[in-house]
């Protein structure tokens, strides 16, 4: 008797877990653009996604996003910009390793699917909203970020970099 419920246990643990999905690291990506000076977009992404995403459109009760990226992989094609945005000016790379969105809820929308969570990001945690669609394995979302609300960059005037940056997120799953 004790053998079966073991196994029943096992196979109820293995079947929880094959409901977590994997991200795709090198295909997704993070997109962001600020303003800069003279009103010119400053376009950058960031890569190295991982995390753990639990999602079913059918329950999304028991739906949950848990993503991280590497806040070291901030790229704008210029290694000057890079190396002055990952410094003690703005992200602090060396001491705040990773940006995170960890979900709390996850509902269905007129144009897909709102998650309510938390960022955290050069060691604050913020509330967020994220508006998402799903499809072909694809997570896609949008928000606008505050870099002031994470205190980035708070010594650099907002003629030189906006403060707040349009973000788009692509996460796919294998």
């Amino acid at each position: 008797m004790k053998v079966k419920g073991l196994i029943i246990a096992i196979i109820t643990v293995l079947t929880i877990s094959s409901n977590a999905q994997q991200i795709n690291a090198e295909k997704s990506i993070v997109n962001f653009t600020a303003k800069g000076m003279f009103g010119k977009e400053v376009k950058g992404t960031f890569t190295g996604m991982k995390g753990e995403i639990n999602f079913d459109v059918n329950d999304l009760d028991n739906a949950s996003l848990d993503v991280s990226l590497d806040a070291a992989s901030i790229f704008t094609d210029k290694k000057k910009r890079d190396n002055h945005l990952k410094s003690e000016d703005f992200l602090e790379v060396n001491t705040f390793t990773e940006i995170r969105f960890v979900s709390e809820s996850i509902k269905k929308s007129d144009n897909g699917f709102i998650t309510n969570g938390e960022i955290k990001m050069h060691g604050v945690n913020q509330p967020a909203t994220i508006n998402f669609t799903f499809e072909n394995n694809t997570f896609t979302g949008n928000l606008q970020i505050n870099r002031f609300d994470y205190k980035i960059g708070e010594k650099i005037k907002t003629k030189m970099v906006a403060e707040l940056i349009d973000v788009e997120i692509i996460c796919i799953m294998n």
